[in-house]
């Protein structure tokens, strides 16, 4: 799996998350380091919270949200149940920042500058 970040300071968090290679996307031009680590090809899947910096020369594109794997109650009780069982078992979920519900506005602006490491919560 091939991470990317925005920063070096990030480095060390994508590659304790399973990312054999991260791509520094401040320094690094994202489809040329891509063709580098993979022999001249780009990659057949490209799960992106990036926008348009991880397009570049993929096979097939996803952004995948909640409704793309839950799509009835049913399915959502199911993962819901499948999730916290697995927290149950010592699942670690690191929270990085957050934000009180009525935020939520400067909440997205932080996700969306990119200026957030792990997971976001908001709270009521």
């Amino acid at each position: 799996m091939i991470g990317t970040v925005g920063s070096d300071a990030r480095v060390d968090i994508a590659r304790r998350h399973g990312a054999s290679e991260v791509i520094v996307t401040e320094r690094e031009h994202f489809p040329s380091r891509v063709r580098e680590l993979n022999q001249g090809q780009g990659v057949p899947v490209v799960f992106d919270s990036l926008g348009k910096t991880t397009l570049k020369g993929s096979l097939y594109l996803t952004r995948p949200t909640l409704l793309h794997y839950i799509a009835t109650r049913e399915a959502l009780l199911a993962c819901a149940s499948s999730l916290f069982q697995c927290i149950r078992d010592g699942l670690k979920i690191e929270i990085g920042q957050r934000f009180p519900l009525a935020h939520a506005a400067l909440a997205h602006r932080a996700l969306e500058s990119r200026s957030t490491t792990r997971s976001t919560l908001l709270t009521l």
